[in-house]
């Protein structure tokens, strides 16, 4: 099944079809072609042939070849494609080994759309909703202190990197830098008028000395949505 389009495309690799089907209806509203396939063979064949693939979702377990394959294979052609891991298995040693294989990301299975699109969203820069928002984006207005509101952006744009690594990293089971980084946000988030960002980052700190990844992803998408919705003002001081 291929869904052909001038733009950037999607690659999907998955040996049950209706799981290919329920991904792509999923999709349908996101601004991408979409290039399904049902196996690490054809998912391989079809990155080769198609130079405009920008992001892989790559089932793990497939027959004829599996996805770790596939993945290392994609990933020997490429250092800067997105692979998204998509696996029943969960654990630590579970994410490392799809990271071993090439993979940047982890979706566990059975696949969310609100996840889904949350993922895909953040990794391309796509503006998606969920299936709560019925159609809207909700925002998220602050208003913060004059005298700070130059350093403002620089401190955003540094979390949503922290957001960033904070995914690299639980790929790589580094909860110790996520835990530092958590802290750190906790810890000057008040001050630039940012609270939210210091309950999430203090969670996050909790969670990874709970060795919860789970938690931690959980926390860290939320956080990324929470930065992508995020308006601010100027407080009046009058």
């Amino acid at each position: 099944m291929q869904v052909d389009s001038p733009k950037r495309k999607i690659l999907l690799a998955d040996d049950s079809s209706e799981m290919r089907a329920l991904v792509s209806l999923y999709l349908k509203d996101v601004q991408c072609g979409l290039v399904a396939v049902s196996n690490g063979i054809e998912a391989v064949s079809a990155f080769r042939k198609n130079h405009d693939i920008c992001m892989v979702l790559m089932d793990m377990e497939m027959p004829v070849m599996d996805g770790y394959t596939a993945a290392r294979a994609i990933r020997a052609h490429t250092d800067g494609m997105i692979i998204v891991a998509m696996t029943a298995h969960e654990g630590e040693d579970a994410i490392k080994a799809c990271m071993k294989a090439g993979c940047t990301a982890y979706l566990k299975k059975p696949v969310v759309r609100d996840e889904l699109l949350r993922l895909v969203s953040d990794a391309l820069g796509l503006a998606v909703t969920s299936a709560d928002d019925e159609g809207k984006i909700y925002d998220e207005m602050v208003y913060i202190d004059p005298d700070i509101a130059p350093l403002v952006p620089g401190y955003l744009q540094n979390r949503r990197v922290d957001s960033e690594r904070i995914g690299s990293l639980l790929l790589q089971g580094d909860l110790e830098t996520i835990r530092i980084i958590g802290h750190s946000m906790s810890g000057s988030a008040g001050g630039y008028g940012f609270p939210e960002i210091g309950r999430i980052g203090r969670k996050i700190e909790l969670a990874a000395l709970d060795n919860n990844t789970e938690a931690i992803d959980k926390l860290n998408r939320q956080l990324s949505d929470y930065l992508c919705n995020l308006r601010y003002g100027l407080r009046d001081t009058a």
